[in-house]
């Protein structure tokens, strides 16, 4: 970690000064003694030489072997190895296990025609009599390609965590046979990389994360999204999978509070399990309520989910409470929706208990033939996506979401505590918070108007006669 900058800074025997610079240049570093203290101090000046990036070379570079794809290029197994830097200069890497005497070929397309074991310099493998490379002993390795050096070089794998969550510093993981792990030490974001003796580029050009399970890397795109997570969290990678787990432990019922300022949820369908998303969901308190939060919403079957009181990996976590209803907990720990459909996420903190119910909604008013607020029910859609509803009457109509879980509550939950309602004008729908007045209680509905409402849009849509 270079300390070192235009300003003298004092050494002492804990600075942390290696002088890894990612660039050749000029530099220049001077050396001052103080002979009154006894101190010393340091200065680095100078300009690096930054090379252009070379051009021309494919973007894309797959790599296929007895273990990788076992020579069909069609197999999901075939690796795509990561750009470094920028599109078309001809570098690329990927960390894998490899066998000894297993053979591995290299291709800028998914074809045997372009194929290649080797660039000209080969470095910690060989080529045998079939043309195919392989390596003398098993192992992890780092593999980095350099077209434009012609060179394909098996490494050592180096992984680091920097960033906010390990406090500032670069922390190297540690390797125990396939994977490497490494627990952060600081809430914050986290962020990782590998280092390639033949890459002298910035550290970012081989970074990846984890989202939902996988690792995900950055190679030439934008920044990653951010990765929130609190301290002490083992963070555990598998290469040879491109697998990644944040190690979370969820809070146990008695853990989570019985009241809370706001409740997350986050899923793979939502925000891709990562709590740093903007597609996480913030469930609605309902009125005069801290303890009870609700959302609607259209989940595909097999959909898992997580909630939080922070958007924090291991802070404020759950996924069950003491009452878990409508769903299972997967072997991970992670809510299950069992079929697909629109469902209503009940979450009740002063009952400990979630609920996940697929709802009936009502509407009643004038418009709807009475004030029974169970008169007239919409009617889903086939595929459990809409609900739609034709007005019998003109007039004013409320609308609010019933499940079973809503019975026999304590304090009871009324329907004007969870009532919906479509915007004629943005056609936005919403629910009714606290402090709101009743929804379009001054607009007049005309008779057979058809109302649909689709949760997953958020939107409906009003087809006036």
């Amino acid at each position: 970690m270079n300390v070192l900058t235009e300003e003298y800074a004092e050494l002492t025997n804990q600075s942390q000064v290696q002088l890894n610079l990612k660039n050749k240049g000029e530099y220049k570093v001077t050396l001052q003694y103080e002979v009154l203290t006894g101190k010393f101090f340091a200065k680095m000046t100078g300009n690096e030489i930054i090379e252009p990036e070379p051009e021309g070379y494919p973007e894309k570079l797959y790599m296929i072997g007895d273990e990788f794809g076992n020579w069909n290029w069609n197999s999901t197994n075939v690796v795509e190895m990561a750009p470094v830097g920028q599109l078309g200069n001809g570098a690329f890497w990927t960390i894998k296990y490899f066998n000894a005497g297993q053979g591995i070929k290299w291709a800028s397309e998914k074809s045997d025609a372009e194929s290649f074991a080797s660039l000209g310099t080969n470095v910690n493998y060989v080529v045998g009599s079939n043309g195919r490379a392989t390596v003398e002993t098993s192992g992890l390795y780092l593999v980095y390609v350099d077209m434009n050096r012609n060179l394909i070089a098996f490494e050592k794998p180096a992984v680091y965590g920097i960033g906010e969550c390990f406090d500032g510093q670069e922390v190297s993981f540690d390797l125990s046979g396939q994977n490497f792990s490494a627990v952060t030490t600081t809430q914050g974001n986290l962020q990782m990389y590998a280092t390639s003796d033949y890459n002298n580029r910035d550290w970012n050009t081989m970074e990846f994360n984890i989202y939902n399970g996988q690792i995900y890397y950055r190679g030439v795109g934008a920044a990653l999204e951010p990765v929130p997570v609190a301290s002490n969290i083992p963070i555990e990678l598998d290469f040879s999978q491109d697998r990644g787990k944040i190690a979370v432990t969820f809070a146990s019922p008695s853990d989570v509070p019985s009241t809370a300022k706001a409740i997350y949820m986050v899923g793979d369908e939502f925000g891709n399990m990562n709590w740093g998303s903007d597609g996480v969901i913030s469930l609605d308190k309902v009125w005069n309520s801290a303890d009870r939060w609700i959302h609607i919403n259209y989940f595909n079957a097999g959909t898992k989910l997580r909630f939080s009181t922070s958007k924090i990996f291991g802070d404020g976590e759950f996924t069950g409470l003491t009452n878990n209803v409508g769903f299972e907990i997967s072997d991970e720990g992670l809510v299950v929706i069992p079929q697909s459909g629109t469902y209503i996420i009940f979450v009740d903190l002063g009952s400990k208990t979630i609920s996940i119910q697929k709802p009936v909604i009502y509407g009643y008013g004038t418009a709807a033939g009475g004030n029974n607020e169970k008169i007239l029910p919409f009617t889903e859609s086939s595929d459990g996506k809409t609900f739609s509803v034709t007005l019998p009457n003109g007039g004013r109509f409320r609308i609010h979401p019933y499940i079973p879980a809503f019975d026999n509550l304590n304090p009871s939950f009324g329907a004007w505590k969870r009532e919906y309602a479509v915007n004629p004008e943005t056609l936005e729908i919403y629910l009714r918070k606290e402090g709101m007045d009743e929804p379009n209680k001054d607009y007049v509905w005309a008779a057979n108007t058809i109302i649909t409402l689709d949760f997953r849009a958020a939107k409906g849509t009003i087809v006036v006669p």
